[in-house]
């Protein structure tokens, strides 16, 4: 049975909500498809509800990455962190491409949709001064 590219498309991008949701604990249903106007302009990612993370979902036969890169990069926000979610057809598996720098401000990113910070036993902070985990002063 062949289907259309539009629900293939649609499919997909659920799928990959999904995924990501199971993939980094995030409550089921955080995570949803872009259709507002902004994806009828070609702006915003496919997934909505990561803020400052533009992501882009292709499902394929073929792995255009560069070119998908492109377009992720010059569809996103200026701060934005412009990733790629895809799977060819034939897996079942969802992979994801982003630059290696961005991965330390990807996984803050994500982790403040749990409302929990990278490094929270790294320090603390009171008012004007900050205390390491251990209790100790840092300067």
């Amino acid at each position: 049975m062949k289907i259309n590219s539009r629900t293939k498309g649609a499919s997909g991008e659920r799928q990959a909500a999904r995924a990501i949701e199971e993939a980094f604990g995030l409550p089921h249903g955080c995570l949803c498809r872009n259709m507002g106007e902004q994806a009828r302009n070609g702006k915003g990612g496919d997934i909505l509800g990561i803020p400052g993370v533009h992501i882009e979902v292709k499902w394929c036969k073929v792995i255009h990455i560069t070119r998908w890169v492109a377009q992720a990069e010059a569809d996103a926000l200026a701060d934005d962190i412009p990733v790629i979610v895809y799977r060819v057809d034939g897996d079942t598996r969802w992979r994801v491409h982003f630059r290696l720098e961005d991965s330390v401000e990807l996984m803050r990113r994500v982790l403040m949709v749990k409302g929990k910070p990278l490094f929270p036993a790294e320090r603390r902070v009171y008012g004007n001064r900050t205390e390491a985990a251990d209790g100790g002063r840092v300067e």
